[in-house]
């Protein structure tokens, strides 16, 4: 099962089959009230910005991060805890 075919309704899924995934969205969105269709447009500005600056890793963040916290003065100060 793909992801449209998990998010729309039964009656829908004959449709799925011979609409595309733009006519999905469009449909889908045009039935949302206008402040829901604005996070809708904010969310698909975010996933293209993120495809196009290279894909989100918050591993490589979190680990530049733990620099400052491996140390063995931060060992000490937890050691308690």
């Amino acid at each position: 099962m793909n992801l449209a075919q998990r998010f729309t309704r039964k009656h829908d899924s004959a449709i799925n089959e011979i609409m595309s995934t733009q006519e999905l969205i469009q449909k889908e969105v045009a039935g949302l009230p206008e402040n829901l269709q604005r996070e809708v447009y904010d969310f698909a500005r975010f996933l293209r910005e993120k495809s196009e600056n290279g894909s989100f890793n918050g591993l490589v963040l979190s680990e530049s991060a733990l620099k400052d916290w491996n140390t063995p003065e931060e060992d000490a100060a937890w050691v308690n805890l």
